[in-house]
């Protein structure tokens, strides 16, 4: 009895571990990026890394033209996530854009008014921002399109990135970038009236 209650419960153990193995391997091959949400439908998308599988899922289940990648990669080397992007971009003919940045160095209003006008341009969006884990850098982007396209407040936008994973308090650099940003320059710039139009058929 005690032998076949030991057998009973390995096989249980050995059952429980092929189902978490099948949730992770759907999660990498079927789902989408991590942190995956919808911005703007049409328009903007954000996450953090996806594997190929899943970076190739939300491209053709949101027909995304455009990948804004903000991960930094060394110079001396060529990860795996950034060879894979590159290839799954280039099979689905996406445009790529590299724009490497970290947590504390958030580039300047010029290359971020030319990233927002990726998301006003209809031949170029939609558009999928991301970076590691979709909460950062992403997030910091994301603030700035609801203040410039959008027409957010400043503190709405920053509610926010605290939603999806922005320590407010322990990374203050967004929120200082934030709080010097000339939206109403950049709106000049882009030539921002009103939220832009969703296409039809998205």
């Amino acid at each position: 009895m005690k032998r076949r209650l030991v057998t009973i419960s390995a096989a249980a153990i050995v059952v429980g571990l092929m189902v978490w193995l099948g949730v992770l391997g759907w999660r990498h091959y079927a789902g989408l990026p991590r942190n995956f949400s919808v911005v703007s439908p049409g328009i903007l998308y954000r996450a953090g890394q996806g594997s190929g599988p899943q970076l190739r899922r939300a491209i053709t289940r949101y027909h995304l033209k455009t990948l804004v990648c903000l991960r930094r990669v060394n110079e001396d080397a060529n990860p795996r996530w950034f060879q894979e992007e590159q290839a799954v971009a280039r099979e689905l003919g996406v445009e790529f854009v590299h724009c490497p940045l970290t947590s504390d160095t958030l580039g300047d209003d010029a290359m971020w008014n030319r990233l927002l006008g990726l998301t006003l341009d209809p031949a170029r969006r939609p558009v999928l921002v991301h970076c590691a884990r979709g909460e950062l850098r992403t997030g910091f982007f994301c603030a700035l399109y609801r203040m410039v396209v959008d027409g957010w407040p400043r503190e709405k936008a920053l509610s926010e990135m605290a939603h999806f994973g922005y320590d407010l308090n322990g990374h203050p650099t967004a929120v200082e970038a934030l709080k010097h940003f000339d939206v109403k320059r950049a709106r000049t710039k882009l030539r921002v009236t009103s939220r832009p139009k969703t296409e039809t058929g998205r």
